[in-house]
């Protein structure tokens, strides 16, 4: 049984969870990250160092970019990417989405197979 698992931990709590189920506190959760970064090889880019937060920026922004890329349903994404993330809104998710070339050429390829259906 994973470890995660084994603390039964609230299905609608936090990811992290110790080793009782319960949620970290972000300072002593910090130092493990920066462990995990560290044994990742992630590294700085000029003074910038990858934080716990842009995780969420890469999680929704690989997201969107796979329903783009398997011919999904955005908008229903762009739904669950805001209950996965614990938005009230999903229009408080778009920040959320980093607009990378391969993402803006999927949204607008699928704006141009709508626009070529449509009668002229």
């Amino acid at each position: 049984m994973p470890a995660r698992t084994a603390t039964r931990p609230d299905p609608h709590g936090p990811v992290f969870v110790t080793a009782k189920g319960t949620g970290y506190a972000y300072v002593s959760f910090f130092p493990l990250f920066k462990r995990v970064r560290r044994a990742a090889g992630l590294t700085a880019r000029g003074r910038a160092r990858p934080r716990l937060h842009d995780l969420r920026h890469t999680f929704a922004t690989a997201h969107m970019n796979a329903a783009y890329a398997h011919r999904g349903d955005p908008d229903r994404v762009l739904s669950l990417l805001a209950t996965w993330l614990g938005h009230s809104d999903a229009a408080h998710t778009y920040w959320y989405l980093t607009a990378t070339g391969e993402l803006m050429a999927r949204a607008a390829g699928m704006l141009e197979s709508d626009t070529e259906r449509e009668p002229s």
